[in-house]
């Protein structure tokens, strides 16, 4: 109990001790604070009855014993105002270090939001109407591409295979050819006569001899043929790509408030129309000459009394004085 005492009396006293060590030792300050009041208080109560006995040297123990509890209350009580005051203080001290810290963090985020705007300007501003260009020029190249192969394949030379699609060969590669996937040998199993399987090959009951034989809901077992094949699995063409779908779907908006659309294309689905369009987008500037605001910026100093009375109009009192 004394060294645990000691040991609070110097968190109490010691400079520097962590707030967590602070609010570990206050509640045992406290229980002692409780048991030295109780003890106090048990030891006053021993010295006055004691005080009508005719017992005097049992009376002068038992006031030394209370003047010892009596030590100890005052020792706790001071113990625990100290702990406590301690512990106000190291509040105060990790609430004004969070409050920083936090500061310190909306600096740094303020910082780097304002570093991030910067570098997303120049990224705007530079490589927009640049990608924007690039952007213009693939879509031409593809339309005008589109152009050339609708022609061709209007009047092909002999013996030549009509050209595909740009967009829909690219967008959609299973069109240009089917691509196998993989491929097994298999048996399967037909009626006689049958090139190709017909009977639901899960309801095929083989022999033991190999032979075969289906039971069918009516009539009698059909016997069945094994036939081997090659099972090949390819690639499924997607759905068609409509043609110039991407120069269709793509809008791209000048770079300043208010500018000409860089490009916008709707509801068309002609290739000469998307080229002629996209010739005209290559053909225009992508970006856009700023506006011009004018400001007037004061030089002089202004007097604003001096020049009321030197520059003010002549009141009908001046001109009737002959002072106007």
């Amino acid at each position: 109990m004394l060294k645990a005492l000691r040991a609070l009396i110097t968190m109490a006293t010691a400079a520097n001790v962590p707030l967590e060590d602070i609010e570990r030792g206050l509640p045992q300050a406290e229980a002692e604070l409780t048991a030295a009041r109780d003890a106090a208080e048990a030891a006053e109560r021993q010295y006055r009855g004691s005080l009508l006995s005719g017992d005097e040297a049992r009376t002068r123990q038992l006031d030394a014993a209370r003047r010892e509890a009596q030590i100890r209350l005052d020792r706790a009580t001071a113990l625990t105002e100290a702990l406590a005051e301690r512990h106000r203080e190291a509040e105060e001290i990790a609430a004004d270090e969070r409050a920083r810290a936090e500061k310190a963090d909306r600096v740094q985020r303020y910082q780097d939001a304002a570093r991030q705007a910067e570098e997303a300007r120049e990224l705007l501003s530079v490589h927009y109407p640049q990608l924007a260009g690039d952007i213009v020029a693939v879509l031409r190249a593809v339309a005008e591409a589109e152009v050339a192969v609708m022609s061709v394949n209007r009047d092909l030379p002999e013996g030549a295979e009509p050209l595909e699609p740009v967009e829909r060969t690219v967008r959609n590669p299973a069109r240009a050819g089917r691509r196998l996937i993989s491929a097994e040998d298999v048996v399967r199993y037909c009626r006689p006569g049958e090139p190709l399987p017909k009977v639901d090959q899960s309801r095929v009951v083989v022999n033991r001899d190999g032979g075969a034989s289906i039971q069918p809901e009516f009539g009698s077992i059909e016997r069945l043929v094994p036939r081997r094949y090659r099972e090949e699995r390819y690639e499924v063409p997607l759905p068609t790509v409509p043609l110039l779908d991407l120069a269709t779907a793509v809008k791209l908006p000048g770079l300043l408030l208010n500018a000409p659309d860089i490009l916008d294309i709707t509801a068309l689905t002609l290739p000469h129309e998307v080229a002629e369009i996209l010739t005209r987008a290559a053909e225009q500037p992508v970006t856009v000459p700023p506006q011009v605001k004018v400001e007037l910026v004061l030089l002089d100093e202004v007097d604003a009394e001096a020049e009321f009375k030197k520059f003010r109009s002549p009141t009908a009192l001046d001109i009737i004085a002959g002072r106007a």
